[in-house]
């Protein structure tokens, strides 16, 4: 049996700070301390043929915010480097960051991201003028398409996105070999889908025999892995460099896909972001991805006991009891570092 394809798909990688850990972060570990944020994964990385991304931030010189939110969530251009030379081939920018700093600044890290031939998923319903990425590697082609869909976004804007999609989804169905779709979506600090993430996931792997993997982001949390006919349902890789306070959020998994002549399999290796906000690999935290894994196999098998209505009030409880608990971290963050940057975080005490 051939070996063809090996690919690494990772979740979100903020090389700026959040707001809570101003001018800290992973940008501080690397221009204080110069940590590789990659450098724990650095053999794997290594040894795959493709290595793919959600950067959960910007990278550019300039925003169109004042401050202290124009330095969130963003780092310089020039550290396009740090991907580079970790072998990054793809960055995904179908997310709800990608605008965060504006236009000027999005296009200046595209344009950067490129010259150091890296390519991009971009959101097409955002940009339409944008090209699909279709990416050739061992003489296999692999379309990349990249949706963010909105946890509020209206019925009638799903329909015509849910159409664009499957549309697209048909035509690079044409031209490629394999497609791994891109979806930033859910609801954040879940461990699992929602019921209408697992049936969309369902229903387009049943629809459409090239899609290969379903590569999700956005929770900051990992969700369960499984195989689904030919196809793979990764809902939610979680973070992968953040700098982010709650364990369950630190606990992620680098998702290995191969693909061979026979067909597509995938490994999902336990992962554990550290406190240099680097991930590195750690069997520890198998037990708990095979309860994810086994849960979400459960559902979608329907072996499981709960009803859709079920599933979905749990995941909701615990999206909101996240949102309380890192509320409640983040405050108090962020008034310890007032005590550092007060002139520059002045302006937030009066929202």
């Amino acid at each position: 049996m051939n070996n063809l394809l090996k690919i690494n798909l990772m979740g979100d990688v903020n090389l700026g700070f959040m707001l809570e850990n101003y001018k800290k972060g992973v940008f501080g570990k690397i221009r204080q301390k110069r940590v590789n944020p990659l450098a724990g994964v650095s053999n794997q990385m290594n040894g795959a043929d493709i290595n793919v991304i959600n950067l959960e931030c910007v990278l550019s010189g300039t925003s169109n915010r004042p401050l202290p939110l124009s330095e969130v969530m963003r780092a310089p251009a020039e550290f396009v480097q740090i991907l580079k030379e970790n072998n990054i081939h793809i960055v995904n920018l179908a997310n709800n960051h990608t605008m965060d700093h504006g236009l000027a600044a999005f296009q200046e890290m595209k344009t950067a991201l490129n010259k150091a031939g890296i390519e991009t998923i971009v959101d097409k319903n955002k940009f339409p003028g944008e090209k699909t990425l279709i990416y050739k590697a061992k003489g296999v082609s692999i379309g990349f398409p990249g949706y963010y869909i909105e946890e509020t976004i209206p019925p009638e804007e799903y329909d015509v996105l849910m159409t664009k999609m499957k549309e697209e989804l048909a035509l690079l169905s044409q031209k490629c070999d394999h497609i791994i779709l891109s979806l930033h979506w859910g609801h954040e600090f879940t461990t699992n889908p929602m019921s209408w993430q697992i049936n969309l996931a369902k229903d387009l792997i049943s629809s459409f025999d090239k899609l290969a993997v379903i590569y999700g982001q956005h929770p900051h949390r990992l969700h369960g892995v499984v195989k689904y006919k030919t196809g793979i349902i990764a809902s939610s890789l979680g973070n992968f460099v953040f700098d982010d306070f709650l364990k369950k959020n630190r606990i992620t998994g680098l998702l290995q896909v191969l693909i061979q002549d026979s067909g597509i399999s995938h490994t999902l290796l336990p992962c554990f972001i550290n406190k240099n906000y680097q991930p590195e690999i750690s069997e520890k935290f198998t037990p708990y991805i095979d309860k994810l894994n086994g849960q979400l196999h459960q559902f979608i098998t329907s072996s499981g006991e709960l009803t859709e209505d079920a599933w979905d009030k749990k995941l909701m409880k615990q999206s909101k009891l996240g949102h309380q608990v890192n509320r409640v971290k983040v405050r108090a963050a962020y008034l310890r570092n007032l005590l550092f940057h007060f002139s520059d975080l002045k302006p937030l005490m009066k929202r």
